[in-house]
């Protein structure tokens, strides 16, 4: 093991059982060469959105899940999941859904929490999200019911 030192905290990485050094699709890791580890490393409390969104658009990310759901005593942001996170991926795992998945469902409810904020910020209520919500619903069972052509 070699010590990795983050301003603030002294923390242990531990190398790959198998690997040599750093995995292959490191090289193909968005976050590969991106700066300050502060950002993968943030102390209790600090935003993490930055580093979420770099690891949204990583082409490597479903490698880079799996790597960190092998050595559950890797500390800091990978794949775009927190420690805590993590844990629920685990569940999630055990329960036979694929890495893909796991990760196309983390994507959709973030997308859902930023169009909620976007609603918040410009001044809609919770009951104008509620009508604007029943109002979708509504028109998505009267297209099922009488096809798309006529529902307009």
């Amino acid at each position: 093991m070699s010590a990795l030192r983050v301003p603030g905290r002294a923390m242990t990485v531990r190398r790959h059982p198998v690997l040599p050094g750093p995995p292959e699709w490191t090289e193909l890791a968005a976050c590969a060469g991106s700066g300050s580890p502060d950002l993968w490393f943030p102390a209790p409390g600090e935003d993490t959105a930055a580093a979420m969104a770099v690891c949204r658009s990583c082409p490597a990310r479903v490698r880079c899940l799996g790597y960190v759901l092998d050595d559950p005593s890797i500390k800091g942001i990978w794949a775009g999941f927190t420690e805590r996170t993590r844990r629920r991926v685990v569940i999630q795992r055990v329960a036979g859904r694929s890495l893909e998945d796991i990760i196309a469902a983390s994507d959709a409810a973030a997308d859902a929490r930023h169009d909620t904020g976007l609603a918040r910020a410009a001044g809609e209520t919770f009951t104008e999200r509620k009508r604007t919500r029943e109002r979708k619903r509504r028109a998505a069972v009267r297209e099922a019911r009488i096809g798309p052509e006529a529902a307009a």
